[in-house]
């Protein structure tokens, strides 16, 4: 099914890996300054986990399309059920946006970029999902867009969070 991709898919995976490698760099790089603020700490959990949770689906899904002879079926179900569960966690996230007391939270960008972009993009695997149950040509495409769109909202987002700890981290010390 994914014959020919391997490359794309092993070439997203490893940048992706990177990537997480980084978000957990500004993690200890943050948790290292003692910075004694709750609203920061929890700001940054706040933030933070629903960009390691795109940036795992990214992986995992790389991952999975690489895996040699893997039946449509059970590709197509890993995808659904991981569709599923991120659909729901970004539509959660999006939500707790508009309603956290964290400074400068449930702005329209975050709740478009950790809610509504996200969920539409697990939607969208969704129905990758169902064209790669129905053997469809057309969706090692659908999964590869909707993982690159996932990845870049994963790194709009990482930015978004070093310039919440920045900011806070400055008036700290």
């Amino acid at each position: 099914m994914f014959e020919g991709w391997s490359e794309f898919y092993i070439l997203v995976g490893a940048a992706d890996g990177a990537l997480i490698g980084l978000l957990f760099v500004v993690t200890t790089l943050s948790a290292s300054m003692h910075l004694g603020a709750e609203t920061l700490s929890r700001g940054a959990a706040f933030y933070m986990t629903p960009t390691l949770f795109h940036f795992v689906t990214v992986l995992v899904l790389s991952a999975l399309a690489v895996v040699p002879h893997a039946d449509s079926v059970w590709v197509a179900a890993v995808l659904a059920f991981w569709s599923l569960a991120g659909a729901g966690y970004a539509s959660a996230m999006g939500a707790a946006m508009r309603t956290s007391r964290l400074p400068d939270s449930g702005q329209w960008a975050d709740v478009l970029c950790y809610g509504i972009l996200p969920a539409l993009m697990y939607l969208a695997l969704l129905a990758a999902a169902w064209l790669t149950w129905r053997g469809a040509a057309e969706a090692p495409y659908a999964i590869a867009i909707a993982l690159v769109v996932l990845m870049v909202i994963g790194i709009r987002n990482a930015w978004d969070l070093v310039m919440f700890i920045v900011p806070r981290t400055l008036d700290e010390a």
